[in-house]
This record gives C-alpha cells, structure tokens and sequence, in this order.
C-alpha cells in the first residue's frame, strides 16, 4: 500500500538549504563535449562529496533546525 507523503512547503525547502549550506560541498557541473550530439549534457560531480554527503545533510538539517 503506497502511502501519500505531503510536500514540505518551499519555504521549509528554502530554509533547510541556508542552514546546511556552509556545511555541504556544492558539486561542479561540467560540460560534456561531445561530437555526435547537439544536445547540451552536464555531468554533476558527485564523486567529489564526501562518502555519505546524503546522510550529511540531513544531520545538518535536523541538527541546525534544533537550535
């Protein structure tokens, strides 16, 4: 049975970025050059996070948002 999860006001969105954000790196993105393509496609960098960068995040938001 799937159950329905509301979203998080953008607000909410919002403010839970601005608290993590001196903590998190931001991952580059990079353009892929490709001959046989007229389509733009980036590669984002995740590679270079920390091991765990996801699980990170939501520490600092639960941990920032307490205070």
């Amino acid at each position: 049975m799937t159950k329905f999860v509301a979203k998080p006001p953008l607000k909410e969105i919002q403010a839970a970025r601005e608290r993590i954000a001196p903590h998190i790196l931001r991952t580059p993105l990079i353009p892929l050059e490709h001959e046989n393509t007229e389509a733009e496609i980036y590669l984002k960098l995740e590679n270079l996070q920390p091991i765990g960068s996801f699980k990170r995040s939501e520490e600092h938001t639960s941990e920032l948002q307490s205070h």
